[in-house]
């Protein structure tokens, strides 16, 4: 479903959430980079459940989750 230039630039937009995360900074989620944030989720998601071969720790991901609850 995803190949390895669309896996990289997720792991990096991922990493850049994850940093987003970790300041506590959930205001900077907004309307132009929401789909982003989901998009990195929905792959992350896919990861686990699909190929069961995460590329971060459920901690990781239930800390960008939680930008995205922020938001909505």
């Amino acid at each position: 479903m995803y190949d390895s230039k669309q896996t990289n630039q997720l792991q990096k937009k991922t990493t850049e959430w994850i940093s987003i995360a970790k300041k506590n900074k959930g205001g900077e989620v907004n309307s132009k980079n929401v789909e982003e944030l989901r998009d990195c989720l929905r792959f992350h998601e896919y990861r686990y459940y699909v190929q069961n071969d995460p590329l971060i720790s459920d901690f990781e991901y239930d800390s960008i989750f939680k930008l995205l609850e922020k938001f909505e």
